[in-house]
């Protein structure tokens, strides 16, 4: 299988608006005619001095290029003329390229021998870059190609050539397995970089590209230009923004247009909670995503490159600050769409605390409303929010404890609060997400005094507070209530107790709303216990023994 990219990319380093016109036009049409360096003439070039400078066997060749090109004036060309000069004229040399950028782990095997790769590495040819679980490399070639191998990828350099005192570079490398995404240099109309997989070969000039391969299929993707692919005798023409998949024994798939970019819901880019999770907009044709985070916009080296099959993606664990971000969709049969390139911004630390009261749509019936959440460690203080609403809304900062009591009473209805943590540093995090509850009226307080009912036993009754409620009373001996006779729920606002005759007795009631919230007790009444009114008659004997 041959596929041939041709793209509209291929540009002269030097020249004017002639040349690029040139250029641009022989770029599109390499297929047919790929060995020709089509080439701007310098102020002060000749024929002699461009043989000298480019071609092999010495002055061998400076008629041919005059005849070639119809140069009526050999001593004076002017500046800007372009010259096409076939390949096989020019001096073939040994090329380089660079390991640019390394992240994790990245080795270089050079004939059977391992090493760790470092930024800056050169690479003469007949090594292989090894890249790891969450690791990358970028290799630039002369002519500025850039090849970014993607995590748990392996890419061969079989082949790195040049043309003498020029920037133009005929490379081959295999990919092995793995992903790679290219982007073309401009060294020359002879710039050529040949991509092999155990499925297909592709030729390529002047495009950006991505290439996925395993031992049974290749996925093409073409961001820019056009491609020729060709395998089992058919050949169709991919166009710019559309893929293909090659498939190991069989013709290259009708190209597709790939995916568009993905679009991001809820906050977009700017992530303020942990775990880092991005939400996507779904796309029905798509089965997963691909989430690519780099420090800059250049995407040189990989912090993050996972897949996820959405609309969630968690990016891992990345420090506060601004990021470059690519998105984008992948299809059923893993051909990657289009990207969406943006700003990643991460401001999620110190993070906010766990709000606990009031819950999330929960009640509040305390005026003024006590709020509570979590201590987080580390915290050397908070910022309380109440969000404007029923009323217009505060922020305070505090000391690190977790709780506060609102200056004043709010308004029956609802509000929303939310915490923010301060650091040691004094650094404020992101705020939590709003917490919304609802201020009720106070249950109704029973402070009157109970009436102490005559009966066989003692029994008390208190205020009722109306249909519905029912009441917690507790008696005690002592006004602290650490000797309590009486603790429980009652239906009525009644209750009978054990005391013995002549004694005090404290009493306080909370009153139950319907639903269930008890409010505060009420004040502490002390009740006296009367004494027994049959207390003569049980000393009637012992009196009348004292009279005999």
């Amino acid at each position: 299988m041959t596929v041939r990219l041709i793209g509209p990319r291929a540009r002269r380093w030097i020249g004017s608006l002639v040349l690029f016109l040139v250029t641009l036009g022989m770029a599109g049409g390499a297929a047919a005619q790929p060995s020709v360096w089509y080439y701007a003439v310098q102020e002060g070039e000749n024929p002699w001095s461009i043989t000298r400078r480019y071609f092999k066997d010495g002055l061998r060749y400076w008629q041919p290029l005059v005849e070639r090109n119809g140069i009526e004036r050999p001593r004076f060309i002017p500046p800007g003329t372009v010259v096409a000069i076939p390949a096989s004229w020019l001096r073939v040399v040994p090329s380089r390229a660079t390991v640019e950028a390394v992240r994790g782990q990245v080795s270089i095997v050079d004939e059977g021998v391992r090493r760790a790769a470092a930024s800056g590495a050169d690479l003469a040819g007949g090594e292989r870059v090894v890249t790891g679980d969450r690791s990358s490399a970028l290799i630039r070639f002369a002519n500025g190609t850039k090849l970014l191998v993607t995590q748990s990828s392996e890419v061969a350099l079989d082949r790195l050539s040049g043309f003498d005192n020029t920037l133009m570079v005929d490379a081959s490398v295999r990919l092995l397995r793995g992903r790679i995404e290219a982007e073309t240099g401009s060294g020359g109309s002879l710039d050529s970089l040949d991509v092999r997989s155990p499925v297909a070969l592709s030729a390529v000039r002047g495009t950006s590209f991505r290439i996925g391969a395993d031992a049974e299929r290749d996925r093409l993707e073409v961001l820019e230009g056009r491609v020729d692919i060709q395998a089992q005798g058919v050949t169709r023409r991919i166009g710019s923004g559309r893929g293909t998949l090659a498939r190991a024994g069989a013709a290259p798939e009708p190209q597709r247009r790939l995916l568009p970019p993905p679009e991001l819901a809820g906050a977009g880019a700017l992530l303020e909670r942990l775990p880092l999770q991005l939400q996507v907009v779904p796309n029905a044709d798509a089965v997963a995503y691909r989430v690519q985070v780099a420090p800059t916009n250049a995407f040189d080296v990989l912090l993050v490159d996972a897949l996820a099959p959405g609309p969630g993606l968690r990016i891992g664990d990345l420090d506060d600050g601004t990021y470059a971000l690519r998105l984008r969709a992948v299809d059923r049969d893993g051909i990657e769409g289009r990207d969406l390139d943006t700003l990643l911004e991460i401001d999620a630390r110190p993070a906010p605390p766990l709000l606990i009261e009031p819950p999330a749509d929960g009640r509040s019936r305390v005026q003024p409303p006590r709020f509570r959440w979590a201590e987080v460690e580390g915290a050397s203080g908070y910022r309380f929010r109440l969000e404007p609403g029923l009323t217009r809304g505060f922020m305070v900062d505090l000391a690190a404890e977790g709780g506060f009591v609102a200056p004043a009473d709010l308004p029956v209805g609802t509000h929303r609060w939310r915490v923010a943590t301060i650091d040691a540093a004094g650094e404020r995090g992101p705020f939590s997400d709003l917490q919304v509850f609802e201020q009720l009226d106070p249950p109704p307080v029973i402070d009157g005094a109970p009436e102490l009912e005559a009966a066989d036993e003692p029994t008390v009754r208190w205020p009722d507070a109306g249909p519905g409620y029912r009441y917690r009373v507790q008696i005690a001996r002592d006004g602290a209530f650490e000797d309590v006779v009486l603790d429980e729920v009652v239906e009525a606002n009644t209750a009978a107790f054990d005391a013995a005759a002549g004694s005090a007795v404290f009493i306080r009631v909370a009153v139950i709303e319907p639903d269930g919230f008890e409010g505060p007790f009420g004040a502490v009444n002390r009740v006296d216990v009367p004494a027994s009114r049959w207390w003569p008659l049980v000393l009637a004997p012992f009196l009348l023994l004292l009279l005999l």
